[in-house]
């Protein structure tokens, strides 16, 4: 099983935040686990790829602005069940003892953790898997990295690809590279992108950010099945590279099963 939380935070300094906020959310995700599991925080920490969580840059504010009162959030995603319940009850221990955590010199109370029936969060279980036309949204730069280049652009096969091994390094059913195959049946029907760079400590990352409405034109229901259950895995694996601090952040409109 397959989880995002969202957690809702409440701004106890007003700063500006200067750099990326997804890297420095990783580092309050290992912490929070360090806190409850110490070897397994240094074990996620030096895991090489694919990681098994993502972190979510904080959501809610424009140009790195923080106000003291308002309300912030940021998603973690959790591709191993253990994992996810580690860190719960890391976050409910921070609920409950208010104990703030800090992003740069911002500190921020943890005032809620939403685990359903929000756009942040869900459960990967009963999602539709007969759609023909899928809108995913990319919710932070995403990129993917081909030799020493980065590809900025929402090309299908890197798309595909990186899904693919991340949810066949998980899941006990596997989906057939032949897959990849198959990629000229999926078509983008509409397409608004564009580029956006943040800044690092000491460098800048450029990835896409936008939306993409993808059609399949398949009367394959193994095909048409494969492709939405990748897709509906890309909310919780994001998308790319360094998915585990804040990039390749994914959501898809109308995630669960239509009524």
């Amino acid at each position: 099983m397959y989880y995002s939380i969202g957690i809702k935070l409440k701004a106890l300094d007003t700063d500006r935040i200067r750099y990326f906020t997804g890297k420095k959310l990783h580092a309050v995700f290992l912490s929070l686990i360090g806190e409850v599991e110490r070897d397994v925080s240094t074990v996620l920490h030096d895991k090489q790829k694919p990681k098994e969580f993502t972190v979510s840059p904080l959501l809610g504010g424009e140009g790195g602005e923080v106000v003291e009162g308002r309300n912030y959030f940021f998603r973690v995603t959790f591709l191993r069940e253990e994992l996810y319940k580690t860190f719960s009850r890391r976050i409910a221990t921070k609920v409950l003892g208010g104990v703030p955590v800090k992003v740069e010199g911002c500190r921020f109370a943890v005032e809620e953790v939403v685990y359903q029936d929000s756009p942040l969060a869900g459960s990967f279980s009963d999602l539709e898997t007969n759609r023909r036309r899928v809108t995913l949204e990319f919710m932070s730069p995403t990129m993917f990295k081909s030799g020493d280049h980065y590809v900025r652009y929402p090309e299908k096969r890197y798309i595909f690809k990186s899904l693919l091994t991340r949810y066949n390094s998980y899941s006990e059913e596997k989906i057939s590279e032949r897959i990849l195959e198959d990629l000229h049946r999926v078509h983008y029907e509409r397409m608004d992108i564009r580029l956006k760079r943040v800044q690092m400590k000491s460098y800048f990352m450029e990835g896409f950010v936008g939306r993409c409405i993808l059609r399949i034109d398949s009367k394959d229901e193994g095909f048409i099945r494969d492709v939405n259950t990748l897709l509906n895995f890309s909310f919780f694996s994001g998308i790319g590279q360094k998915t585990s601090m804040g990039f390749g952040q994914i959501r898809i409109k109308q995630l669960g099963r239509s009524k």
